[in-house]
């Protein structure tokens, strides 16, 4: 048992009582709540996952806009290269 609790069992235990207590009475000083923490806390994973998936959903818009950049320049690059480097290996 004391391989998974990293040392010897009830001082371990003791420990994390103790610094748990602590840890509270530093929260409770800057007026952090439980309910309140992970009320905040669920909110947040919340936001991110509606995010993603507002992300997700105007992915395609995204990739419009930069295809209409990216892609008439590699056709541009791409005919240049065919023109230009078909007269640099032509000897004559």
């Amino acid at each position: 048992m004391e391989k998974y609790f990293g040392g010897p069992v009830i001082p371990t235990i003791l420990k994390l009582a103790i610094v748990s207590f602590l840890v509270g009475i530093v929260l409770v000083i800057f007026g952090v709540e439980p309910f309140g923490f992970w009320t905040s806390f669920l909110d947040t994973v919340v936001e991110v996952w509606d995010l993603g998936f507002e992300f997700l959903g105007s992915a395609w818009g995204y990739f419009v806009i930069g295809a209409i950049i990216v892609v008439p320049i590699w056709i541009i690059i791409r005919v240049w290269s065919v023109f230009f480097e078909n007269k640099e290996k032509d000897p004559s």
